[in-house]
């Protein structure tokens, strides 16, 4: 009888054990789903971490699971952190390469470095990186700033490189013996650090042995082991103390401590955004290290620079647990979102000081609390898969003349794809938006597109128009895997494969125009021909390739001449009439509209028109009425000073 109490209590146990947040109830269908791998129900595994921030995302999507998709199978997985070794959750994830069941399914918060992409083409056949799931975050020396004022110039790692200076960083007796208390876990009675390095679980460098050095305090070895590296690089005359678990609880109570004495200051390694430097932080100042990028080959700095918090997930849920991979690619949270998470974790706690508990507690306020993101989410889940097309086009502030028709074509391309069974079971859709032909605006558009969640499912981009806006997006493509196609940027350098990968387009590059020219020239029996573009202007390098492949077939092209970006009349005047004396009369003109209306004004004044057997070959992009000066020195205040009329002479009025 003893046993079947005992193993009554034991499921009495289990049952009170598993937390229910009692959503209210949608208009969701009873029916339960299943995870399903070879035809038998499986357990989502969700993979959280230590930090408390995981803890609560990863509670808010398991209730979510749980209660609103209807998955009664869900359970949460706490792993030690480890930021530096993405491999290990690689390995949770991908299950023997697709072969079995993965340790762990998906992870919410998964640090990408800023200058590596962690999922490679090996690895993104069997793990998903589903997009930002929240706010970037970053590693970081901190300190009071409360404090600051004691010496200027604390708040910058040079600082350190004095023992004189580091003696405002060195904690009060007083205070280090309670630090020394909380060296060891609590549990083992082994130092938070056992590295042979560490004497006692503190780091102290050799620089540090007959001076006064700065404490820096850190919680696990395991996650910022990383600082002794930096600390003998830099020779900074700092030691480390790892506290484990105390630091949240020590950080602010030496902060309190320390400015009411108003002598000496604190320095700690953490990360934020987090329980200790919260998101709106205003209590603590960052110590401030080289960027990474300044470090040639080394990244030993880049833990201090910003990385992008990303979602992985076992790649197969597309197929098991379809309903589960579509919500992940729209679950994310704000930075304003963590400051409400660490608002009710701070009331919680008031009342309990049982974390799990906390921890479901905190979800579960949340999600009660933001019903819009619950509907958001359900919604978004669909059983048509969406693709998407990022056309830019210069529909305003440029001379591209054909981008409300390239537009328009893009539109009914897109609707006759979706009606056509090309793409069946997916849904093609194309948004427009305004490059204006400027990089900087063209970047933005792209910018814009990557901080959606819904860039996962972006195809690529189409467009832009101009060369100019072409090689910042193209250059910038490859690190996101993304292919940008081109309706019209000549320039022959985007033909580079090993520098864009993912650049394409629907016409020719310029180059080949030394082909046309040089046959054309044939033809006609033209022997000598020159050239005007404007300095600067990159994309007309065609030019001097051509000039070598004419030379080899007899063709002079002598005359070549770039001008100073808005050149004076008199530069261009001096030009034309070199040409006029060489008796140049075949004349290419790789100009924008605005200087091609000076220029051949000017070459109208010098007589230098078609009815004086000049031949002039203009880019095929200009405007249908670049011509009209009349209207454009009225609505650009330009000062060309020929009349529409007299401008029709240059081109297009024969003997």
């Amino acid at each position: 009888m003893w046993r079947f109490w005992l193993v009554l209590s034991f499921l009495f146990i289990l049952v009170s054990g598993q937390f229910h947040c009692n959503l209210k109830k949608t208009e969701e269908s009873p029916v339960k789903k299943y995870l399903r791998f070879k035809g038998i129900p499986r357990t989502v595994v969700l993979e959280s971490s230590q930090r408390k921030f995981h803890q609560i995302t990863t509670r808010i999507l398991k209730i979510f699971l749980e209660e609103v998709l209807l998955y009664p199978n869900v359970t949460i997985v706490t792993k030690d952190d480890n930021f530096d070794n993405a491999t290990l959750i690689f390995q949770r994830l991908y299950g023997n390469y697709g072969d079995e069941l993965p340790e762990t399914m998906i992870n919410l918060e998964v640090w990408n470095p800023p200058n590596d992409n962690i999922i490679n083409a090996e690895l993104s056949e069997f793990v998903s990186d589903l997009g930002i799931s929240g706010p970037p975050t970053r590693f970081g020396w901190f300190t009071p700033k409360s404090l600051l004022h004691l010496v200027p110039g604390m708040d910058i790692w040079r600082f350190f490189r004095t023992a004189e200076s580091t003696k405002y960083f060195r904690l009060p007796n007083v205070y280090l013996t309670k630090i020394l208390q909380s060296i060891r876990d609590k549990k083992s009675n082994r130092y938070f650090c056992e590295e042979p390095f560490c004497r006692g679980g503190i780091f102290s460098p050799e620089i540090c042995e007959n001076v006064t050095c700065a404490t820096l305090l850190a919680g696990f070895f395991e996650t910022t082991g990383f600082v002794i590296e930096h600390i003998r690089k830099l020779q900074l005359y700092v030691e480390v103390i790892w506290v484990g678990p105390q630091l949240e609880e020590l950080v602010p109570f030496l902060t309190d401590e320390l400015t009411k004495h108003n002598q000496t200051s604190l320095i700690f390694l953490s990360w934020t955004p987090s329980f200790i430097v919260t998101p709106n932080e205003e209590t603590y100042s960052t110590i401030a290290f080289p960027p990474c990028e300044e470090l040639d080959s080394s990244l030993m700095y880049c833990k201090y620079d910003l990385h992008k918090v990303i979602k992985l997930a076992w790649s197969r849920l597309r197929y098991t647990a379809n309903p589960v991979h579509q919500l992940l690619m729209h679950v994310s949270f704000t930075l304003k979102e963590y400051e409400e998470f660490f608002q009710i974790y701070q009331n919680e706690t008031k009342h309990n000081t049982r974390q799990d508990e906390v921890m479901d507690k905190v979800a579960c306020h949340w999600m009660k609390t933001h019903s819009n993101n619950i509907t958001t989410w359900k919604n978004k889940i669909r059983y048509n898969n969406e693709l998407y097309i990022a056309g830019i086009f210069p529909l305003t502030g440029s001379n591209y003349n054909m981008a409300g028709s390239i537009s328009q074509a893009a539109a009914l391309a897109t609707e006759a794809v979706n009606k056509s069974k090309i793409l069946e079971g997916y849904q093609l859709k194309l948004f427009s938006d305004d490059g204006m032909c400027q990089p900087d605006v063209v970047m933005k558009v792209f910018i814009n597109y990557v901080m959606q969640n819904r860039f996962k499912q972006l195809v690529g981009i189409l467009g832009p128009a101009c060369s100019d806006t072409v090689e910042p997006l193209a250059g910038v493509s490859r690190h996101f895997h993304t292919v940008v196609i081109s309706y019209s940027a000549e320039g022959s350098s985007f033909s580079d494969r090993k520098k864009y990968p993912y650049f394409f387009r629907t016409i020719g590059e310029n180059n080949q125009y030394q082909q046309v020219y040089l046959q054309l020239l044939q033809h006609l029996k033209w022997a000598k021909i020159g050239a005007l573009a404007e300095d600067g202007h990159k994309y007309s390098e065609y030019l001097s390739h051509m000039q070598l492949v004419l030379k080899k077939n007899n063709i002079t092209f002598e005359f070549n001449n770039k001008f100073p970006p808005q050149g004076n009349i008199e530069n261009i005047k001096q030009y034309l009439q070199e040409m006029v004396q060489e008796n140049i009369r075949i004349i290419i003109g790789d100009v924008y509209d605005d200087v091609a209306r000076t220029v051949m004004c000017i070459a109208y004044q010098m007589g230098m028109t078609a009815y004086n057997s000049y031949v002039w070959f203009l880019p095929s992009w200009l405007s249908s009425d670049w011509y009209d000066t009349d209207k454009y020195n009225k609505k650009n205040n330009e000062s060309v000073e020929c009349s529409t009329e007299q401008m029709v002479m240059v081109g297009y009025r024969f003997r």
